[in-house]
């Protein structure tokens, strides 16, 4: 992919890192870490760097699934976090095994309650709950950015 040079000049020329490079590496990081929140140093840029790239690459293109491509990634940049750390917060908080029938039988009310009751499992809702608070409070402001830039805002 061509990237303008004034683009490059702003995205830092470290290793001459390309757009596809990092479009290629931020997709991997969505992919391989899915609905995950993550610490904002996982990103192959910074945080403002991925958002001036991801606008220029959505106005360069004509394509809608580009345009689509690059409207998720970026209004994914509020799964970035400064402050996470190394381990990723899993959007998945309860067991994959864990299923109740309709009304729950005794049984399965026994583990809700054994599970609720588990230091471990309530400090990952806690942070769960705190990351997912900071999520959504930036994916508001992503959202209002994201609608400005395609009314005409500046990159």
């Amino acid at each position: 992919m061509v990237m303008l040079a004034w683009l490059r000049q702003f995205l830092g020329n470290k290793r001459q890192a390309t757009a596809s490079d990092m479009i290629g590496a931020y997709g991997a990081l969505l992919d391989k870490y899915p609905g995950f929140i993550m610490d904002v140093t996982m990103l192959p840029q910074s945080k403002l760097k991925m958002k001036v790239l991801l606008k220029t690459l959505y106005g360069l293109t004509s394509d809608p699934k580009l345009h689509s491509l690059f409207t998720e990634g970026f209004m994914s940049l509020a799964n970035f976090q400064a402050g996470v750390g190394s381990d990723p917060v899993d959007p998945n908080i309860i067991p994959d095994d864990f299923a109740t029938d309709d009304p729950p039988t005794a049984q399965e009310l026994e583990r809700t309650r054994r599970l609720a009751s588990d230091p471990a499992f309530s400090a990952k809702l806690e942070r769960f709950i705190f990351w997912q608070q900071a999520l959504a409070k930036e994916a508001s402001e992503l959202d209002r950015e994201w609608t400005g830039f395609l009314r005409g805002d500046s990159v």
